[in-house]
């Protein structure tokens, strides 16, 4: 919270060294793998994040339902990675997963669906699929309609953002 990335990369990376130990961690090791994902994907260790991401995933599987809200926010950060890694092909894969389940899960008129659409149509313009890209888009000005674009959740971040060196990153497992 304090923006000190360094000192909790540290501490999640002890962190997690600590509950591989454990016989039980419950959702607590896959929170810190998602949470570690964040601080990587902020530093520029795309391939680390990418890692966590699915680290997080396979121990959330067969614990929460494939829909929860947990997994939207691993396939999107994977998304991402994947994005920065120069592998657009794979990150429209999982932004596909990760809206497929905000539809279900949140219903076609939620503004984190429309955060997602945001983010695929950037993919798909890097895809040259301009007609889907343009599809994605004018869906998101249906789910939006004349609101305002809300300022991101603290613990988002939309790939066609640049990151400023002072920015802070804000952790949260829920």
């Amino acid at each position: 919270l304090q923006g000190k990335w360094t000192e909790a990369e540290r501490e999640l990376v002890e962190a997690r060294g600590i509950m591989l130990h454990l016989q039980k961690s419950g959702d607590l090791l896959p929170s810190v793998h998602h949470n570690l994902a964040a601080i990587e994907l902020r530093t520029g260790a795309y391939k680390e994040a990418l890692n966590n991401e699915r680290d997080a995933m396979s121990l959330w599987e067969g614990v929460l339902n494939p829909d929860h809200p947990h997994f939207i926010k691993c396939w999107a950060g994977m998304g991402a990675a994947q994005f920065l890694l120069g592998r657009p092909k794979e990150a429209h894969q999982s932004l596909e997963h990760a809206i497929a389940s905000a539809r279900r899960t949140y219903g076609p008129e939620r503004p984190r669906l429309a955060d997602l659409l945001v983010s695929d149509s950037v993919i798909l313009e890097r895809l040259k699929l301009k007609k889907e890209a343009k599809s994605e888009r004018a869906e998101v000005r249906r789910i939006r309609g004349d609101r305002p674009v809300r300022e991101p959740e603290r613990n988002t971040w939309n790939i066609r953002e640049a990151l400023p060196p002072d920015s802070a990153i804000y952790l949260r497992t829920n």
